[in-house]
């Protein structure tokens, strides 16, 4: 929406289908009531007015990664917005954006690129010769040999591309609000001023790696006459862009070391309000994100480091990855959490059929200074 809470395709055609994973929830809601209690010298309650429109919607959608390659030379900025930035934007703020480059060397603790298109704090994707997965690293330096996080897993070697990636970062002013279109039976329910009041990312292994997504809006009508043409294909859906991301060769990383995990969730934790108008039809003129503190929930196989982590209220780097990043006709479609530092905020051993298991919650800290002035990065989400 350029202007909150108002429609910004009346036919539908610039809205965009959204492959939910499991029926939509019924939208709740509607006007409140404004009770009154008039003397009218009968003991008795009197009609009650309408008040504020409003209410919220929960759906699920696989996560997937860039729909193209922001390969060498390319800004991942060029990599068309699908649904998927539209929810990130609009709950996390302005998008950072690197530009692909190709590698002309690396040690086992950097990576040399042609054309420095990287800064400090950025994530980048490397699938190195000889690899199994992509690897994710975060910078710490300005121009090349970008020093990193942890030492690679396999080296990169010359030739081998530093992708572009799409990165929020959740300590920007929010994006865009949104307009949602709900088929529901054949009643079209249009849904302004939509904000993501809940976000967080489920995994499992071997399954399809899942975001689940709670919006609150301001109004709700039935536009079933009007939206004719949604996402211009006059409702007609087939098939989606993109391959989900699978819990497949997703390694998981705390303090430089890799864990094999059996399941994760990131709960954004976000807090959302809205924002109080007279002016507005609904008495509000936007809602917005006023935090996201994430919290991490994994289940690694047994390790007492746990144990010593959460007494020494230790802090770290905590590298989560989703899909193998394996390159697909050029596509990685991989994403990555990173959370500078992170601690751990409770831990407890658990029995997964006989095995033992930590269930560990993790959450988000405040790091400090990277390097010299420049502040260390929350957290980020990114997508290559």
């Amino acid at each position: 929406e350029s202007t909150y809470a108002t429609d910004p395709s009346a036919t539908g055609s610039g809205y965009a289908a959204v492959p939910i994973e499991a029926p939509i929830s019924w939208p709740t809601g509607g006007r409140a009531t404004l009770e009154t209690n008039y003397a009218i010298s009968r003991n008795r309650m009197t009609a009650g007015q309408p008040g504020a429109d409003g209410g919220s919607i929960s759906f699920k959608v696989a996560l997937r990664g860039l729909l193209t390659a922001a390969g060498n030379g390319t800004n991942a900025s060029a990599v068309a917005a699908d649904y998927l930035d539209r929810l990130l934007d609009s709950a996390f703020g302005t998008v950072r954006t690197t530009v692909g480059d190709d590698a002309t060397a690396a040690t086992a603790a950097n990576i040399t690129t042609t054309d420095n298109t990287f800064a400090i704090n950025d994530v980048l994707a490397v699938f190195a010769t000889g690899a199994t997965t992509i690897q994710w690293r975060r910078t710490n330096a300005s121009t090349s040999p970008y020093t990193l996080d942890r030492n690679w897993t396999t080296t990169p070697v010359a030739t081998n591309i530093a992708y572009g990636t799409k990165a929020y970062r959740g300590d920007t002013t929010n994006g865009s609000s949104l307009a949602a279109c709900v088929d529901i039976d054949g009643t079209i329910y249009r849904l302004l001023g939509c904000r993501p009041s809940s976000m967080k990312i489920v995994a499992s292994p071997g399954q399809i790696a899942m975001l689940e997504v709670s919006l609150a809006y301001d109004s709700r009508a039935d536009d079933t006459a009007a939206k004719t043409n949604l996402g211009g294909t006059a409702g007609v859906i087939d098939e989606f862009a993109g391959t989900p991301v699978r819990a497949l060769l997703s390694p998981m990383s705390w303090n430089g070391t890799a864990y094999a995990v059996g399941s994760i969730e990131i709960d954004f934790a976000i807090a959302s309000n809205p924002v109080g108008s007279t002016a507005g039809s609904n008495g509000r003129s936007d809602i917005e994100v006023a935090a996201a503190h994430p919290k991490i929930t994994v289940k690694p196989l047994y390790a007492t480091q746990f144990e010593i982590d959460f007494d020494a209220k230790t802090q770290g780097n905590l590298s989560i990855q989703f899909g193998s990043g394996v390159p697909s006709g050029g596509i990685v479609n991989a994403c990555e959490f990173f959370s500078e530092g992170a601690e751990v905020l409770s831990e407890a051993t658990e029995d997964d059929n006989n095995r033992l298991r930590k269930g560990v919650q993790f959450a988000a800290r405040d790091a400090g200074i990277l390097t010299g002035t420049t502040v260390a990065s929350y957290w980020q989400l990114a997508r290559a």
